[in-house]
């Protein structure tokens, strides 16, 4: 074989070896693909919950301007429950911040809400 072969050789085995599959961002969640189990605040978030036996939801939510987040509902069987509007590092960006008041932050809205995990504990007999 001459030189320029191995030279097209070699290219052709760069290209495709050191090429990078791309991820489907949209399957991502806050830049996770499983952000309940990835993000440490969430998955303690979770946990406390479950000890507590509340009924409870999380949904993931898109808000203006692309930013991601997520919407806690973390006791549904209270009293005048309380929610809460997230971005992914925990920052409050609308929610119940005791009865009666709300706080959203200014321009504040969800463009898209799905609910990705909740918890019904059995009642007990």
């Amino acid at each position: 074989m001459n030189n320029k072969k191995y030279l097209h050789i070699i290219f052709f085995f760069l290209v495709f070896v050191s090429c990078e599959r791309e991820t489907n961002t949209d399957t991502l969640m806050c830049n996770y693909t499983n952000p309940l189990e990835e993000i440490d605040w969430l998955a303690e978030y979770i946990e406390v919950i479950k000890s507590n036996e509340w009924a409870a939801e999380i949904h993931y939510c898109t808000y203006n301007d692309g930013l991601q987040g997520f919407f806690v509902i973390p006791c549904m069987d209270c009293y005048n429950p309380d929610w809460y509007y997230y971005d992914c590092d925990r920052n409050l960006l609308c929610g119940t911040n005791g009865w009666p008041g709300v706080y959203c932050i200014d321009s504040f809205k969800v463009v898209n809400q799905e609910l990705i995990w909740e918890y019904n504990p059995e009642p007990e007999n």
